[in-house]
C-alpha cells in the first residue's frame, strides 16, 4: 500500500467480517440471537478483529411498533450487547 503524501500507512493489517444472516421474526428472537452468537464466532474463528451484523439483527427487524423490546422472549438490548462483546 502506498502513503499519500503526508500520510504514514497502518501499521499493521486489520481483519473484518460482514455477516450476512437470515431474518427472523421477532417472535423467534432467542433463535435469532444464537444465530448471531454463532455467526460472530465462525468470524472470530476465521480470524476477524471487527464483525459487522446487519442493521435490526436483534431482536430482528421490525415495522409499526414502537417498543419491539417489551415483549416475552426479547431479551434486554444491555444483555445483548454484553454477550456481543463477549465474543
Amino acid at each position: 500500500m502506498r502513503a499519500k503524501a503526508g500520510l504514514e500507512p497502518p501499521v499493521e493489517p486489520f481483519t473484518v467480517a460482514c455477516c450476512q444472516v437470515r431474518a427472523f421474526d421477532l417472535e423467534d428472537a432467542e433463535e435469532n440471537l444464537q444465530g448471531l452468537l454463532r455467526a460472530l464466532d465462525e468470524a472470530g474463528n476465521a480470524g476477524a478483529q471487527l464483525v459487522a451484523l446487519p442493521e435490526c439483527a436483534y431482536p430482528a427487524y421490525y415495522v409499526r411498533d414502537s417498543d419491539p423490546y417489551a415483549r416475552p422472549g426479547v431479551r434486554p438490548f444491555e444483555e445483548v450487547a454484553a454477550l456481543f462483546g463477549a465474543k
